[in-house]
C-alpha cells in the first residue's frame, strides 16, 4: 500500500502470508536519524510456532526486535497479539514505531504476558 507523501501510514507491502504476517517498508526516524526500515509484521501464535517445541507452553509478550542500523537501513521484527495481520495493523505499527521517541537497538517488550493454547 502506498499512501501520499506526508502520510503517517505511508509504506510499501513487500510480501504478505496469508493473515499471519507480512514484511512492509517506511521510512522512520531513528536515534535522530531518518532510516529506512523493511519490517516483519507477525502474529504472536505464528511467532509462537517458529519456537522450539520446549518453549511453545509458556507466556509470550508482544515485542519489537531491532536490528543494528547501517547506512541508513534497518531490519525489524514486530510481534503483535492480534488474530491477524491485515492492512489495518500494518498501518498501525507504521504509526507506532514512527513515534515510539525511545526506540533503540535490541528487543522492547510490551503488554501482559499471553497465553497461547
Amino acid at each position: 500500500m502506498q499512501a501520499s507523501p506526508g502520510d503517517d501510514e505511508t509504506f510499501d507491502l513487500l510480501e504478505q502470508s496469508g493473515e499471519e504476517w507480512a514484511r512492509i517498508r517506511f521510512d522512520g526516524p531513528f536515534l535522530g536519524a531518518q532510516v529506512s526500515w523493511e519490517a516483519t509484521v507477525m502474529t504472536l501464535a505464528h511467532h509462537a510456532g517458529d519456537l522450539p517445541p520446549d518453549s511453545q507452553g509458556r507466556g509470550l509478550r508482544q515485542h519489537i526486535d531491532v536490528a543494528p542500523v547501517k547506512a541508513g537501513r534497518g531490519q525489524i521484527t514486530v510481534v503483535l497479539a492480534l488474530p491477524r495481520i491485515d492492512l489495518p495493523a500494518l498501518r498501525k505499527t507504521v504509526i507506532m514505531v514512527r513515534q515510539w521517541r525511545r526506540l533503540g537497538p535490541g528487543r522492547h517488550e510490551y503488554g501482559p504476558v499471553q497465553r497461547l493454547e
